[in-house]
């Protein structure tokens, strides 16, 4: 592992051996001016994909507040899926405040606490249960609102983690599709134009409409008219509607068919007329 940069003394930005950016703890790490390796048994907790926000923030929050948030995420991870790797700093942040602010006694109340006590169950249950591991640490312990604030941190970040999902599951799908219209009918998109971006855009809405079971109200006769026109781009559509429909269960209306015809059309005729046989 090779450091780049000294978060403090006993945090470091490294590279892993994948030439990737992560944030690692272990006591002393940061001692040294880097550039320089270190070895792997010297490392206590590696983080993947921490904005640079967070690391600035490390800064600011005592190492023992950044370990007990550590815990707490990682039994969280037991019950519930959370990868995110910034929610251990973001619940960090919150703890210490939180204990300054009760120090302070200044006192923060959310509308909507209520709510969240009575529609999350599991993430309460996680909260309350981290609070009491939390308290155990604490010379003041905190409330037992705090449970409530602390499961609402892991509400976000499971909001966060089924966000980045299923962005990575769109981006697939529509890698598919494009390669399916290009081998199909034997064009190169021009991947930084405007048709593709729209394109791009109408199939993501199409497959979060498929998700929500939202369907587009049929349009017969005019798919009819479109498929006498350009029948070789309504066969690459029936291609693309049966693609959907087994890898992602997903089931196009006429109505959508008829759209995703118009946007293929426009990719051959517009920007990649040239290609198009």
């Amino acid at each position: 592992m090779k450091v780049i940069k000294k978060v403090n003394n006993n945090c470091a930005l490294c590279l892993d051996s994948k030439g990737r950016k992560v944030v690692a703890f272990g006591k002393g790490i940061g001692f040294q001016q880097p550039p320089y390796e270190i070895a792997l048994e010297d490392i206590q907790r590696i983080y993947y994909d921490i904005d640079e926000v967070y690391i600035k923030m490390i800064h600011d929050i005592p190492e023992d507040i950044i370990e007990l948030s550590a815990k707490v995420i990682e039994y969280a991870r037991t019950k519930i899926d959370i990868e995110h790797s910034n929610i251990v700093f973001t619940l960090a942040d919150h703890i210490y405040f939180a204990m300054k602010r009760y120090q302070e006694d200044i006192q923060v109340h959310l509308p909507v606490i209520h709510d969240i006590q009575f529609l999350y169950d599991e993430e309460m249950e996680i909260g309350k249960k981290a609070l009491k591991f939390i308290n155990s640490h604490l010379e003041s312990p905190l409330p037992d609102e705090e449970a409530i604030y602390i499961a609402l941190h892991i509400i976000n970040s499971e909001n966060i983690c089924k966000k980045q999902r299923d962005q990575k599951f769109n981006e697939q799908v529509i890698d598919e599709v494009v390669h399916l219209i290009e081998t199909d009918l034997k064009i190169k998109m021009n991947k930084k134009g405007y048709h593709y971006s729209r394109f791009v855009t109408h199939l993501t809405y199409l497959l979060k409409r498929g998700k929500n079971h939202q369907q587009e109200v049929g349009n017969h006769e005019l798919l009819e008219s479109l498929a006498q026109s350009f029948p070789e781009i309504f066969k690459c559509t029936q291609y693309i509607q049966e693609y959907l429909s087994n890898h992602v269960q997903i089931s196009l209306t006429e109505e959508e068919c008829v759209y995703l015809m118009m946007h293929i059309n426009r990719l051959c005729s517009r920007e990649n007329y040239d290609t198009c046989d």
